[in-house]
């Protein structure tokens, strides 16, 4: 659904530089065109997002119909690939100290940075957005 809002925030956001642009091209010469120009851009930009709600809740499975195993696989996709770059490039990384391809200055450097950005994104985002 922030998706949705997104796209509303950029379409409403578009709606003033076209009047601007169109203003001065010379299309727009009254205040009554602008008034009904603003109107169809606007019912546009809401049909459009009207099309993207119909699109999502026809592309996204019903979940009381859906078997819970079935969800908790879809629940854990993002989680699971994240958790496997982190450990592809924790081994890499511990791999290439041990080899002597990597200085340690430079991997706790960079192993230092990738620890903080997961703990960040796991454990920082999520009071935020509940704050939100």
């Amino acid at each position: 659904m922030s998706l949705i809002a997104a796209i509303t925030g950029i379409m409403s956001g578009v709606v003033n530089p076209v009047i601007d642009v169109l203003k001065s091209a010379g299309v727009i010469k009254d205040p009554e065109t602008e008034a009904k120009i603003k109107i169809s851009l606007m019912e546009a930009s809401m049909k459009a997002q009207d099309q993207l709600i119909e699109f999502i809740k026809a592309t996204e499975p019903e979940s009381l119909y859906t078997p819970k195993w079935v969800n908790g696989l879809r629940a854990s996709v993002r989680p699971g690939v994240a958790w496997l770059a982190f450990l592809v490039y924790s081994m890499t990384s511990f791999w290439m100290l041990h080899a002597n391809l990597l200085s340690p200055e430079l991997f706790y450097s960079q192993y230092g940075t990738l620890v903080g950005m997961a703990l960040a994104f796991y454990f920082g985002g999520r009071p935020y957005e509940k704050n939100k």
